[in-house]
C-alpha cells in the first residue's frame, strides 16, 4: 500500500493505517520504506472511532495478500467500507470481484502489485464523481443486502436445514 500510494503525488492525501500489528519490527520495516511520511499508523483504536475514521476516507483498501483464507473469504472491513458510502479497492480474488463489480462500488486490484494498487487509487482520486457514484451503490447495497437483517434468514433456513426440521421457528 505504501509503494503504491508513494508516486501518486496526491498533495495533501495520506495512507492511514488503522489497527494493532503483530510486531515492532512491522513498524520499524513500514518506518524504512519511501514514502514512510504520507503514512499515519493508529494503533488499537475502539470500533466507534474506527469506522469515523475510516468513513472520513476518500477510498478505502482491502488488499490483503493471497495468504491462506484471505482468497477465499470475503472481509468483514469491504463490508464496512460499503456501509460508509466509501468507495473499496479491492484484492482480484474472485469473491471480492464479485461484489465489488456487481454492485459497482470499487476497483480491484492485483494485491501484490504496487502499481496497480495506486492507479486505481489514482483513478478515484482523479475522478471523484466516480468515486462518490461507486460509494453510493456500495452504501445502498450494504443497508439493502449486505447486512444483518438479510443474511439472518439464510443463516437459520441453514441452521434447520442441519438440524433436519426445515423450519426457521424460535430456538
Amino acid at each position: 500500500m505504501i509503494d503504491g500510494v508513494q508516486p501518486l503525488g496526491l498533495g495533501a492525501w495520506r495512507l492511514l493505517l488503522i489497527g494493532p500489528h503483530t510486531s515492532e519490527d512491522l513498524l520499524r520495516r513500514l518506518q524504512e520504506r519511501v514514502g514512510c511520511d504520507r503514512v499515519e499508523y493508529s494503533d488499537e483504536v475502539p470500533p466507534p472511532k474506527a469506522r469515523q475514521m475510516m468513513g472520513a476516507c476518500k477510498v478505502d483498501l482491502a488488499v490483503l495478500q493471497p495468504i491462506g483464507q484471505y482468497v477465499d473469504t470475503l472481509p468483514t472491513k469491504l463490508f464496512e467500507y460499503m456501509s460508509l458510502g466509501v468507495p473499496a479497492v479491492a484484492a482480484d480474488y474472485p469473491q471480492y470481484r464479485s461484489v465489488i463489480e456487481g454492485v459497482g462500488c470499487g476497483l480491484v486490484v492485483d494485491p501484490t502489485d504496487a502499481r496497480a494498487i495506486g492507479e486505481a487509487i489514482g483513478e478515484l482520486a482523479t475522478h471523484p464523481e466516480l468515486a462518490r457514484e461507486m460509494g453510493e451503490r456500495g452504501k445502498a447495497a450494504a443497508a439493502s443486502h449486505f447486512n444483518w437483517g438479510s443474511e439472518e434468514k439464510r443463516l437459520l433456513a441453514v441452521y434447520a436445514q442441519l438440524l433436519g426440521n426445515g423450519t426457521t421457528g424460535e430456538w
